[in-house]
């Protein structure tokens, strides 16, 4: 939704963010021991998680063991509303999943100027193209990934890439992509 998912705000502040159900697939364990990985050179960053779902106390048992417990947020289900709002204030959108086909977030997130971090899964690369990182699905790779997106000297390319490429997703422009599609078929 265009009209919620846009670019309102240039300040950004010390977080990273992450939506999606709390399941296996979506691998917040990655992202987590990743990110914690990075607490002690990075200090004032922080994660926050939005979602909710069946690994909600397995994930939160995790940073706890990890020591991170000040530092990620578990935010729970929210509007979409809400959603873009913390978005329009993240540095960036990490995507840790396992198992994806087209996730729609990762647009959304681009839609507010946020670079993404993504595994190699489903369309994630040919959607996040230019405005991100695509990491491989081991820890290493996507701390490695994390801390590339951190010390980006040209971010800003990316968070103005990412909002322009979102466009090309809209609706208005995929049911007029299908109609001409459909329209070939028929002649």
């Amino acid at each position: 939704d265009k009209d919620i998912f846009e670019l309102k705000n240039e300040v950004r502040e010390d977080f990273i963010i992450n939506v999606g159900n709390l399941r296996w697939q979506k691998n917040h364990k990655l992202l987590i021991r990743s990110f914690a990985n990075l607490t002690a050179k990075y200090s004032d960053l922080k994660l926050k998680i939005i979602g909710s779902g069946e690994e909600l106390n397995e994930l939160e048992n995790l940073v706890h063991e990890l020591d991170i417990k000040d530092k990620v947020f578990f935010m729970g289900t929210l509007s979409p509303e809400d959603i873009a709002l913390m978005m329009n204030k993240a540095q960036f959108f990490c995507l840790s999943s396992s198992s994806e086909g087209f996730p729609k977030v990762i647009v959304e997130a681009m839609a507010c100027g946020l670079p993404i971090i993504s595994t190699d899964t489903g369309n994630c690369k040919e959607v996040i193209s230019s405005a991100g990182i695509i990491v491989d699905t081991d820890e290493k790779s996507y701390t490695d990934g994390l801390e590339a997106m951190i010390l980006d000297e040209d971010i800003e390319a990316k968070r103005r890439f990412a909002t322009q490429r979102s466009k090309d997703f809209s609706w208005e422009l995929v049911v007029s992509k299908i109609d001409r599609e459909y329209s070939q078929l028929l002649i």
